[in-house]
Parts: C-alpha cells; sequence; structure tokens
C-alpha cells in the first residue's frame, strides 16, 4: 500500500508536494460527505445551480495564473498552454451558464394524447478518474454538466498533478458552499472498493484503454454505468491537393502542443505518396523552429514530457518501431540530466512507417509524427481504420464534397475533422469508439450520460 504521492517538478526535478493516501475508513466517510452533499445540491433549482457554475468560472479567472503555474510546476506544460487551459476552463462554464436551462427542461412526448415528458433526473454520486495531461481541463470537462445536473463527485486525479485535484476541489466548494466535489489521493489497491461502493451511482475514466476494460468489468459486475475517454492513435489523411507547408505548420504545432501528450492530436499521418518527399521537408523545418526549454519562459513552445517512466515508454516505441524498419528523420532521444526526474524529449519524426509497426499499432503519447505513405484514397481510408483506436481523426484536401462523404460514412472515429486538427470544445460531442472507449462528453450529450432519463405519464 502507498502512503503517499510526490509531485515532482519535471523541468527542475524539484519535490512540489506531498499527498497522504487516504485509508479506506476516511474513504468511505468522504464518500458519505459527497452523498450527504449531493442530497442538498440536488435541491437546489437550476437557476441556483447555474448561478453556482457561472462563479466557478468567474474564480478561475480571478486566479488564472496561479493555477495555470500549478500545472505547469506539476506536469511541464508551458505556462502560456497552462493560461490558455484555464480560459477554456472558464469558457466552459459560460457555454454551461447559457444553454443549461435549456438542456436540462423537461421535454413533451406525444404519445396517445396522454400528458407524458422526459425529465433529467441526478445518477447519484459519480466516481470520476482523471489523467494528468489537462490537470484542470479534463477534470471540469466532466465535472461541470455532471453538477449541473446535481450529481456529486469523487475525483482520483492522476499520482502527479494531485494539487490541481485539491485546487479544483477548493473553487467547487467557494463557488457552492457544499462538499459536492472532493479529490482523494489513495492507493490504486482501493479504486474498486469505491467503484462497487453502494454510494457510488457510476464511474468515469479518461485514461488508457487497458485502464478503461478494468474500470468497465468492475462497473459492470454491479450493473453500474461507466463513461470511458480512452486512448487514441488518430489518422490524418493528407491528399495529394494540399498546400503541403500550411498542413505541415499547423500539424506541427498542433501534434508538438503539450509536448504530443495529448489523446486527440494528429499522431500517423496518412501522406499521398506523390507528396511524400515535399511533406517530410515541410514538416522538418516546422520541427526545427520549436523551442524547447524551460516551461516558465515566454519563448519556449514546448516543455518536458510529464514522468520519467512516459519517456521511457516512448523510447522504446520509437527504437522498436526503427527496428522494424522506419527512418528516423529527426530526433529520437531525450534530453540528458543528471536528475533523473527532468524529463526533455526532442521532437520526432518517424517516416516509412507501415501498418505492423509500433508506431502505428500503439499510441505514442508524446513529441513523436509518424508519417505512413498511401498510393491512393481507398488506401489512405484501410490504412486510416487500421487501428484498435477510434477516438479522433482528419482529412486535409480541397475536394470538400469528397471530405464529408468519407468524413460520415468511411472513417472509424467519433470524430473527423477537414481541414482542422481536432480539438475539444464545449458545444462539441467529444468521445470515441473501439479501443477508445464509449460515453460522450460535452454538448448537451454530457448531460445525458450521467442522469436519469426519467419517463413521467399522467393518464388523466
Amino acid at each position: 500500500m502507498i502512503d503517499k504521492y510526490q509531485s515532482i517538478n519535471p523541468a527542475t526535478g524539484e519535490t512540489l508536494g506531498e499527498y497522504p493516501t487516504l485509508s479506506k475508513i476516511q474513504l468511505d466517510e468522504v464518500i458519505l460527505d459527497v452523498k450527504d452533499a449531493q442530497k442538498l445540491w440536488h435541491d437546489h433549482t437550476i437557476e441556483q445551480k447555474l448561478i453556482c457554475i457561472e462563479k466557478i468560472g468567474q474564480i478561475l479567472l480571478k486566479n488564472k495564473h496561479d493555477y495555470a503555474l500549478l500545472m505547469t510546476n506539476e506536469m511541464g506544460k508551458t505556462l502560456k498552454e497552462s493560461i490558455a487551459e484555464v480560459e477554456k476552463c472558464a469558457f466552459l462554464c459560460s457555454y454551461y451558464t447559457e444553454h443549461g436551462k435549456a438542456f436540462m427542461a423537461a421535454q413533451k412526448i406525444d404519445f396517445e394524447g396522454l400528458n407524458a415528458e422526459r425529465v433529467f433526473e441526478p445518477l447519484g454520486v459519480i466516481y470520476t478518474i482523471m489523467p494528468w495531461n489537462f490537470p484542470f481541463w479534463q477534470v471540469l470537462r466532466a465535472a461541470i454538466p455532471s453538477l449541473l445536473i446535481g450529481n456529486g463527485i469523487v475525483l482520483k486525479h492522476a499520482e502527479n498533478v494531485i494539487g490541481a485535484g485539491y485546487a479544483i476541489e477548493s473553487i467547487i466548494f467557494e463557488a457552492t458552499g457544499l462538499n459536492i466535489f472532493k479529490n482523494i489521493a489513495i492507493d490504486l489497491s482501493l479504486s474498486e472498493h469505491i467503484i462497487k461502493h453502494p454510494d457510488i451511482a457510476a464511474v468515469t475514466l479518461t485514461g488508457s484503454n487497458r485502464a478503461g476494460a478494468i474500470v468497465a468489468k468492475q462497473a459492470g459486475e454491479v450493473c453500474k454505468k461507466a463513461v470511458l475517454e480512452l486512448g487514441g492513435s488518430d489518422a490524418y489523411i493528407i491528399r495529394a491537393d494540399v498546400d503541403v507547408d500550411e498542413v505541415a505548420k499547423h500539424i506541427v504545432k498542433v501534434r508538438m502542443a503539450n509536448a504530443g501528450q495529448v489523446c486527440i492530436s494528429p499522431k500517423r499521418l496518412i501522406v499521398d505518396v506523390s507528396i511524400k518527399e515535399a511533406f517530410e521537408k515541410a514538416v522538418l523545418e516546422a520541427v526545427k523552429t520549436i523551442k524547447m526549454g524551460n516551461p516558465l519562459d515566454d519563448e519556449t513552445t514546448m516543455g518536458p514530457m510529464a514522468r520519467a517512466d512516459l519517456r521511457d515508454n516512448l523510447n522504446r516505441q520509437i527504437a522498436k518501431s526503427i527496428d522494424q524498419g522506419a527512418r528516423l528523420l529527426i530526433g529520437g532521444k531525450e534530453v540528458p540530466s543528471e536528475n533523473a526526474h527532468v524529463v526533455y524529449y526532442e521532437p520526432t519524426v518517424l517516416t516509412n512507417v507501415t501498418s505492423e509497426m509500433t508506431a502505428f499499432q500503439e499510441e505514442l503519447f508524446g513529441p513523436v509524427i509518424s508519417i505512413i505513405v498511401s498510393h491512393n484514397d481507398e488506401e489512405a481510408i484501410s490504412l486510416a481504420n487500421q487501428s484498435q483506436y477510434g477516438l479522433g481523426s482528419g482529412i486535409f484536401t480541397q475536394d470538400i464534397d469528397y471530405a464529408k462523404k468519407v468524413a460520415r460514412h468511411r472513417i472509424e472515429a467519433g470524430m473527423c475533422f477537414i481541414n482542422q486538427c481536432v480539438a475539444s470544445h464545449p458545444a462539441l460531442p467529444f468521445g470515441g469508439v473501439k479501443q477508445s472507449g464509449y460515453g460522450r462528453e460535452c454538448s448537451v450529450e454530457a448531460l445525458r450520460e450521467l442522469a436519469n432519463v426519467k419517463t413521467v405519464l399522467v393518464a388523466s
């Protein structure tokens, strides 16, 4: 049993804080506290809930530099990226403040002339398991619509960003005055106990497909709903009619954001053979403009990776892919440091990647671009779908009608963007298919996922 977790700055190796883990008895007390608070929260009117959610956004903006600095220190993203993340969370609150009343309104059902309607009730207390790569956004993306429904939340945040979890807990308490959201530090062995706890109604997880399979199995054993947002190895089809330089610049910028530690970034670039050499050259030119360094420096465009174990796994994947025949164009190695906790990794480009290689089959969660050649449109679509994952995807082409047909009917993914890389936004349903999970976050769909959609019928 782990008795505490440490938060370590991956840019400096400095220990930022230590967080003792809860015992099973302490954990049960937290769940009971949230359950009691959730009952009071459920009794709030929709107008009262919306006022609280609006206040969450206001608190975020008021203290955005403090929260951004916390994120940057805990997991290494640049301060500019962290500030943008806090601002995006505040926008999320504004979105649901504006649309929440309509989303939650009872809906009349035309049924044999009777008075019938569907209403949306909370499930109860939701166990939420979140990763480290977007410490505020991914938590609040799941939490805000769930709170709007009337649920309470017990959060198990990633071990290296527990400080962010406690900061969010403080924000929500300040806005609501209730313990409807509690962050917990626990040994992983207690996670199943939480899932199967009688006062936990459902579970949500953003993480790996391996973790998702475990959570889904445990939730299924007690007939509880799970919403899973898992890994991605997003494929982007790049046809011969594109502006090669512009597409390369856009893709490199998106792929290298957050040191490549993004589930929906362009990981597999399926490039038409006729533009392969030009595209490789353009990608290399764009990669060479990246400035890796201190994430607190305004001129830095890429900080460190979040943890040494993540870097080590990326090293393994790249080395194996090269052994399998991939060609390394640039990067491919860590930046040496005397401190084992300092985790910088060079922006990397692999080409001549084929479908049997590790860089194709596995998710590379770091600053790596994989270039794959296609000889025609049908092969490109086939390669895009030859993956266990199905989160995001994209098509770059001047033929919009063709791209729409492929996006709507041929690509096996939860999202497909045309002439732009996939991005999460409060108005757009977010989630995947296949081993990328099931269920949706954001938009109105997020409210339906963790609500009891109840039918009420009155026979006069």
